[in-house]
């Protein structure tokens, strides 16, 4: 995993060249940093970041990535529904579990 600053720096960088793939991969690496640190609240807001992004660019794989990730971080996160179903259901109803379309 790429070092903290770096993922910082990068993360600017696409901000500044609104690259919104590279801004949705600094914000899946930024929550990769978060759940490291076992902070899953604050993983789980930059894995959304990055799943609303990949949604908007239809990036397919992108958006697997994100689910995956978002259902790693939810067994932390408190009680929670199976991550499958969560992660089927966020995919289909964003809406429905606090995911603004």
């Amino acid at each position: 995993m790429p070092g903290r600053s770096n993922i910082i720096k990068k993360a600017a960088l696409q901000v500044v060249l609104n690259d919104e793939l590279g801004i949705a991969t600094s914000h899946n690496n930024i929550g990769n940093v978060y759940l490291s640190q076992g902070a899953h609240d604050k993983a789980l807001e930059f894995y959304n970041k990055s799943l609303d992004l990949r949604q908007k660019l239809q990036d397919q794989r992108g958006i697997a990535i994100a689910l995956a990730n978002i259902g790693l971080a939810l067994p932390g996160a408190g009680p929670t529904p199976t991550i499958g179903r969560v992660c089927l259901e966020k995919h289909r109803h964003p809406e429905r579990i606090g995911q603004k379309s």
